[in-house]
């Protein structure tokens, strides 16, 4: 079985090459996804991110018989994944359809487009300027804290419970689509207003040291935490939130 993998592998190889011949960029075919894949940088060109396939951080492998192969049943048998410094691309997290959790650190490029089963996604101390989670509908924890976010679009993610967006520029944010919300972290920001009004299941609510003129949680009877320091608030009507007072 294991001659059976090599072979395939040095062919996807040498298809992967021609690809990158023709395009000039490492190429993932269809082809490669149906049948085994080498670990490599056609498939995983991030070197930090390769690594981590490699020697996963949570110390459970992925290429489960270390032949430097993936077979279609050990990428359909990675649910979690974390990598953690210096990762520039995620390109080849698409080869694993079932990722329910993932988790990485100082990224510079994301995409997680083709990761459709994702419901946890950590993403700390990123780099990039933008994020697409539209594909993301069973997505129920995001945490995007530290990074340079001006904004972030959640509006296609109905079942989300756990938001995080700590410590990014953000200078507004729509949580109006997100019903199930229960905890909402968007300290040192820059947020002149937020609504939380189609909220009613919030329980935590962070809002510290943003540029927030009003504050509105008279439609969130379940708070049982609010900061709301350091932000330009003449009042605030906590009369509503029985576990506040």
């Amino acid at each position: 079985m294991r001659s059976v993998k090599k072979v395939l592998g040095t062919a996807l190889a040498l298809t992967a090459s021609i690809a990158m011949l023709a395009g000039g960029a490492p190429v993932v075919l269809a082809a490669d996804v149906a049948g085994d894949i080498p670990i490599d940088a056609s498939h995983f060109p991030d070197k930090a991110l390769r690594a981590c396939v490699i020697n996963p951080n949570s110390g459970v492998p992925i290429d489960t018989d270390e032949d430097g192969m993936l077979s279609v049943a050990e990428r359909n048998a990675v649910t979690s994944f974390s990598c953690y410094g210096g990762v520039d691309s995620t390109q080849g997290l698409e080869l694993f359809p079932n990722l329910t959790d993932l988790s990485i650190e100082d990224v510079s490029s994301v995409d997680v487009s083709k990761n459709p089963k994702l419901t946890s996604l950590s993403l700390l101390s990123g780099s990039f300027a933008s994020l697409d989670v539209s594909h993301n509908l069973q997505l129920k924890e995001l945490n995007l804290d530290g990074g340079k976010l001006t904004s972030v679009d959640v509006s296609h993610n109905p079942e989300l419970t756990k938001l995080s967006v700590y410590s990014n520029p953000l200078s507004s944010l729509d949580v109006s689509h997100n019903p199930k919300l229960t905890e909402l972290n968007v300290q040192e920001s820059a947020l002149a207003s937020v609504d939380v009004s189609k909220n009613p299941l919030l329980e935590i609510l962070h809002l510290r040291d943003n540029k927030l003129t009003s504050l509105d949680v008279t439609h969130n009877p379940k708070l049982i935490e609010l900061f709301a320091s350091n932000n330009a608030l003449s009042s605030l009507d906590v009369s509503k939130n029985p576990a506040l007072v």
